[in-house]
């Protein structure tokens, strides 16, 4: 197995937000799931909690956003969770969350290539700064066995002001000898972090930071634009339903609103 570090220069990230012309909404929390062409989001006030989850065959994604903490997890697609500051347009509500409400996160070393990631941001009494922390549960894993002929990677990313600091996470390659050949993507902040991989009993290879990672920002709480991207591509996404791809004829799709 041979590990390497790799520059991103872009984080693709398929869906929208939908907005309209409208008074500056400070705080607003907004979270967006994306699998395939599916499209689920949330936006909720400053106090409340945005969460979109997508579900198709066996390929999930969820996202979360909430008043210093967010998070995104899944096996397939990308996940979006955002803190959005004063310079934000208050949105047209997009629909909300498709898959059972009992989605639940995965397991590091499980089998199925996944990811979790989550962080926290809270202000440091003794900076008058905010703490940017990604917080050690955050992991990556490729299963090889769902290599089908296209690079799987496996990534995450953070943005202070709608701009990354830094992207983290993995990925995979097969050689002409079809043996998996992993590298270590870590970017911008990320560049220097310890990390440790594991390789499980099913084959599965994972990867975890193996020290807390937190950085301080200028800014105010009740303002701050923090956002955390989560994205897996490469793995084989089930066609879906008939039903779905009927209902995706309509206004919401295969959407449905969940209040938190």
């Amino acid at each position: 197995m041979m590990m390497h570090s790799r520059w991103m220069v872009a984080c693709a990230a398929a869906g929208f937000v939908a907005l309209v012309a409208g008074q500056a909404h400070a705080g607003l929390m907004h979270a967006r799931a994306v699998i395939g062409l599916g499209v689920s989001g949330q936006f909720a006030g400053h106090n409340n909690t945005a969460y979109a989850q997508r579900t198709q065959g066996s390929k999930f994604r969820a996202a979360q956003q909430q008043k210093g903490y967010s998070n995104t997890w899944g096996n397939a697609g990308s996940g979006h969770a955002h803190h959005h500051g004063n310079n934000f347009a208050d949105p047209v509500p997009e629909g909300a969350n498709n898959g059972p409400d009992d989605l639940l996160p995965p397991v590091m070393g499980s089998d199925s290539t996944s990811q979790f990631i989550a962080q926290t941001w809270v202000p440091d009494v003794t900076t008058n700064l905010i703490n940017v922390t990604l917080l050690g549960e955050t992991f990556f894993q490729i299963d090889p066995r769902e290599y089908a002929g296209e690079q799987i990677r496996n990534f995450g990313s953070i943005e202070i002001g709608e701009v990354p600091i830094g992207f983290f996470g993995m990925s995979m390659t097969m050689s002409p000898q079809g043996t998996p050949d992993f590298s270590v993507i870590r970017t911008g902040v990320f560049e220097n972090a310890p990390f440790e991989m594991m390789t499980h009993p099913n084959g599965v290879h994972s990867l975890r930071f193996t020290s807390t990672h937190s950085w301080n920002f200028a800014g105010d709480y009740e303002n701050f634009d923090v956002g955390l991207n989560g994205e897996i591509s490469g793995v084989v996404i089930p066609a879906p339903s008939a039903t779905c791809v009927l209902l995706g004829a309509t206004a919401w799709g295969c959407r449905r609103r969940r209040v938190k």
